[in-house]
């Protein structure tokens, strides 16, 4: 039978490694594109490699710029328009080429944050108070929607309600716990 502390120290390293594996990508294509900027080789490996970094840069929450640009449409015309950053990647010019290379520093900042985080204890007592939150964020609702609030509350009772019936109750719940996993072990 699988260990609880086994169960905990694989959700540990799988979110160390997971973040490591993100944080050393980001590094590589931030340099890869750096490169790219200053000799202007190697931009077909990162054309393919946009939808990686894409998902890296969104992955590490990091905002999606947009810059003004203009140029001469012809005939007298100028055409106007707010192109994303990452729709543009990878570009030379100089005001893509800076906020791209911004963007990366700063997902390269967040995995390494999030690397640090597996350590912290205050992080995992976070993750466990508002555990409702998290998941039902990750699912796709906003943080600040009524039902999330509405879930937490319920959570935050519970916990209550258990920790008073533990303490109330902390033999027989032993031992319907060890029967619960004993069971389950055979």
């Amino acid at each position: 039978m699988l260990e609880w502390y086994w169960i905990i120290l694989i959700i540990f390293v799988y979110k160390f490694i997971n973040n490591l594996v993100k944080y050393n990508r980001c590094i590589y294509f931030k340099d890869q594109y750096v490169n790219f900027v200053l000799t202007a080789t190697g931009g077909e490996k990162l054309l393919q490699s946009k939808n990686e970094v894409t998902e890296l840069i969104n992955g590490a929450n990091v905002s999606n710029y947009t810059i003004p640009w203009t140029q001469p449409a012809g005939f007298g015309l100028i055409n106007t328009m707010q192109p994303s950053v990452l729709g543009q990647f990878p570009s030379r010019i100089e005001s893509f080429a800076t906020t791209m290379t911004k963007m990366f520093i700063e997902a390269i900042g967040v995995y390494e944050g999030r690397m640090r985080e597996t350590f912290s204890p205050n992080y995992w007592i976070q993750c466990v108070i508002f555990l409702p939150k998290k998941l039902l964020v990750y699912v796709g609702l906003p943080p600040e929607n009524v039902i999330i609030k509405i879930m937490q509350m319920f959570w935050w009772l519970a916990c209550l309600v258990g920790s008073v019936s533990f303490t109330l109750f902390k033999d027989n719940i032993s031992a319907i716990v060890k029967k619960f996993l004993s069971n389950i072990g055979q």
